[in-house]
């Protein structure tokens, strides 16, 4: 006996859906864009990052010593004691201050805090990386479905990708590996 299933879509429904699609690509339009404005303003700093590196002595001390202040002094500037000072410094080279404590021994010191977080590479670059990590995660699970299944082409088979019609292999031996940065993965095939 054939069993046919009818699904019936009514307009509301289609509508709510290219309203989601159009929802998610104008979120990651949003992200690109947010990406590539950071980019751009990372690829200045990332020169600086090495001049921007604490002293030994950490900044705080460094500054204060620069300036000829005493613990003292600068205790007095910030209205605590002599002792406070001396764990800010040291809560400053064991990575423990707080950046709002940082923040009032800057303006104590005329000076500005920094703070950022700079990428070592690009942030689309990060992401296009983690994307080809999952997607060679997924090839690799749907290939060992399909031998467990039966449905693998010969042992040796080699999965490629395809950009623009042309076959093209890792070259590693492992498999898919992912895509480069500014292509394209179309379609997935076992050559």
């Amino acid at each position: 006996m054939l069993k046919v299933i009818v699904m019936h879509y009514d307009a509301s429904s289609a509508f709510s859906l290219v309203l989601r699609k159009a929802a998610v690509m104008s979120s990651a339009l949003r992200q690109q864009r947010a990406r590539q404005l950071l980019d751009a303003r990372f690829e200045r700093l990332r020169a600086d990052v090495p001049l921007l590196a604490r002293p030994a002595r950490g900044w705080v001390r460094s500054v204060r010593e620069a300036l000829g202040l005493s613990q003292n002094d600068l205790a007095q500037r910030l209205g605590v004691n002599q002792t406070t000072v001396r764990r800010l410094e040291r809560s400053e080279l064991d990575r423990a201050a707080q950046l709002s404590t940082l923040q009032r021994a800057a303006e104590a010191l005329d000076c500005d805090l920094v703070y950022a977080l700079v990428p070592r590479g690009s942030l689309q670059g990060i992401v296009e990386k983690r994307l080809a990590a999952q997607l060679a995660e997924h090839v690799a699970a749907v290939h060992q479905s399909m031998l467990l299944g039966g449905q693998a082409g010969k042992p040796g088979t080699r999965i490629t990708r395809t950009h623009g019609g042309h076959g093209e292999e890792d070259g590693d031996g492992a498999g898919f590996v992912g895509t480069r940065p500014g292509r394209r993965v179309g379609h997935l095939h076992a050559s």
